[in-house]
């Protein structure tokens, strides 16, 4: 063989070996599908589908080393696909017995409560039970529907959107709908609908899940390590809340040739590589602006969903007040002048829950913005100003708050920054609490350890599964 055909073959397979890797990146991802118009959850955007769920599931394919994209379309499509074997995942979906016949469901996802929106004034809807008689809105396809139809005597509407739907309540033709609280909290804020509330009673709570075709257990098994690595390692809880002597060789004319070789060959290979590298940190800035940018939009819609939520708070009393006034206003015309006391007793008491709320976000907001300033703080007051702050929300539950204070003096700490953790804590417990529990409660202890003051939550709530 001639040292001519040896360079050709060296130089071949030098190329050879510097872009096999990019071979393997060309191998068909698997498709995560999810449901198109499940915003916060999943939706469109022009780069693409974003959202919680979307968010979620890349954490779980990158810990599960899957090689596999996220997709989002028609919900009753996806579905149809994924029984045909044209998809391999669909998120955000809850098991029943119809779809446990054809499909396997991953370990829990995320908590899904579904809740009735009604309009603001028809306080003769608080729950499944007060809305037989009336019609309902709900998707064609989903948990929705498929717990409405439990009840004969509600009427049905399919709607073929959430937007449409809660327009319809805002304009009366719909008595309620029922939707995932996320998703209708969010759709409301969305498109400025002011005049539908959630009922805040969950007709159902359970536990979204992905789910593959059945019988594909080594899909499914990745799936669940995956979720189980996100859960270990904290990436999932981030997820959530909110969205480095030249050696002189003399050689014969066949060496110089054959090192020549070499060395073109190594020249050629670090060329190529330091294309591949260049073109690499390019692509890696453009994700990294996408990133920013998604990250950016994920800002805008948390903001949103908190002006839409803080907005509720103020609204709810103000409510409630202008419809007391009108009583206040019927019992002096009827002269019964002691109703009439205590109806003006019950504004009192909600314009002082409302003062307590703008009172609460002032101090936050100050929180986060302000120097910390230290003063003197007696747990015990302290505890009881919170309580009684806390349980306004949660009035007519059986629900217990119970301090343990094991400081024996007063201490000199940030007081806003305090009342914020400890009020976070005690709504975290809030919102996850089992609603049917007979003794459902969050226990604060704060002790001192050393130089170091700790707060300890205790409470018997849902929690998160293994």
């Amino acid at each position: 063989m001639s040292m001519r055909t040896q360079f050709l073959i060296m130089f071949w397979a030098c190329v050879a070996l510097v872009i096999a890797p990019l071979g393997a990146e060309d191998q068909k991802p698997l498709r995560f599908v999810g449901n198109h118009n499940l915003p916060p959850m999943l939706t469109m955007s022009d780069s693409g589908p974003k959202g919680l769920v979307v968010d979620l599931a890349h954490e779980i394919i990158k810990a599960a080393e899957l090689n596999a994209q996220v997709e989002a379309m028609d919900w009753g499509t996806a579905q149809d696909l994924l029984k045909s074997g044209s998809i391999d995942a669909l998120l955000q979906i809850n098991s029943n017995p119809e779809r446990l016949k054809v499909f396997d469901f991953s370990e829990p996802l995320l908590l899904s409560e579904l809740s009735i929106f009604r309009h603001i004034e028809r306080i003769d809807i608080q729950d499944i039970e007060s809305s037989h008689g009336r019609k309902v809105g709900v998707e064609g396809r989903g948990a929705p529907i498929s717990i409405i139809r439990q009840y004969p005597d509600i009427e049905i509407e399919i709607i073929p959107n959430w937007e449409y739907g809660l327009r319809k309540v805002s304009q009366g033709d719909l008595d309620a709908v029922i939707v995932d609280g996320w998703v209708g909290s969010y759709e409301l804020a969305k498109h400025g609908i002011s005049n539908v509330v959630n009922t805040e009673k969950p007709i159902d709570s359970s536990f979204s899940m992905i789910a593959v075709q059945k019988g594909n257990d080594d899909l499914l098994a990745a799936i669940n390590d995956g979720i189980r690595r996100i859960r270990g390692d904290g990436t999932y809880d981030r997820v959530l809340a909110n969205w480095k002597s030249a050696e002189v060789v003399y050689l014969t004319r066949g060496d110089q040739f054959r090192y020549g070789v070499w060395f073109l060959i190594i020249i050629c290979g670090l060329i190529l590589s330091g294309s591949l590298v260049y073109i690499r940190r390019i692509t890696r800035a453009n994700r990294a602006q996408s990133l920013l940018n998604k990250r950016l939009e994920e800002r805008n819609d948390e903001l949103l969903q908190f002006a839409y939520r803080t907005s509720h708070d103020l609204k709810s009393p103000l409510t409630s007040s202008k419809q007391l006034l009108n009583f206040i206003q019927k019992d002096i015309d009827f002269g019964d002048l002691s109703e009439a006391t205590r109806n003006v007793q019950l504004v009192h008491r909600k314009m002082e829950k409302l003062e307590n709320l703008v009172t609460t976000l002032l101090d936050m907001s100050s929180a986060e913005f302000k120097e910390h300033e230290y003063e003197e703080i007696d747990f015990k007051e302290l505890f009881a100003e919170i309580e009684e702050r806390s349980l306004f929300n949660i009035e007519g539950e059986k629900y217990r708050l119970e301090f343990v204070n094991k400081l024996v003096e007063p201490t000199s700490l940030p007081r806003a920054r305090v009342v914020q953790i400890i009020e976070n804590l005690i709504s975290n417990g809030v919102k996850y609490r089992k609603r049917d529990a007979e003794d459902s409660h969050v226990m604060l202890t704060i002790s001192r350890e050393g130089d170091d003051i700790r707060i300890v939550c205790q409470d018997n709530g849902l929690g998160i599964p293994k």
